[in-house]
């Protein structure tokens, strides 16, 4: 099975006097989604997350504040830093572990699974 490293993805903006638009287009990334949620802190001191998933992916768009995702996979590790507009595409068997850097920071996940706990890992594997 091949696992997919997480790397940053440029997203369209397009900015004027009015102000900003930024645009997800699933056509272009190939990617159906099925659920979409967000995330919000009340603490910098709480870890979100703390798993992986067996099947499908997630893209996590840092809306508001600053968040740092570590993810690791057998002997990949990596911490990935997001600011306000930048998106990460997250695939399957990979342990993601969320913690917000700054307070009132809201995390926007699109998801291209329905909620089944069954396809959750929830004990990270050594």
């Amino acid at each position: 099975m091949r696992i997919f490293k997480p790397k940053k993805i440029n997203i369209e903006r397009f900015i004027d006097l009015r102000g900003d638009l930024t645009v997800f287009s699933s056509r272009k990334n190939n990617f159906k989604i099925k659920r979409i949620y967000l995330i919000e802190n009340k603490s910098t001191k709480v870890i979100r997350g703390n798993h992986a998933r067996k099947l499908g992916a997630k893209y996590y768009y840092c809306v508001i504040g600053k968040i740092e995702i570590k993810v690791s996979h057998n002997n990949y590790k990596k911490k990935i830093t997001l600011k306000k507009g930048e998106l990460i595409k997250i695939d399957s068997r990979m342990w993601i572990e969320i913690k917000f850097l700054k307070l009132s920071t809201i995390c926007l996940v699109l998801d291209n699974r329905e909620y089944n706990e069954k396809e959750y890992i929830r004990k990270k594997e050594k």
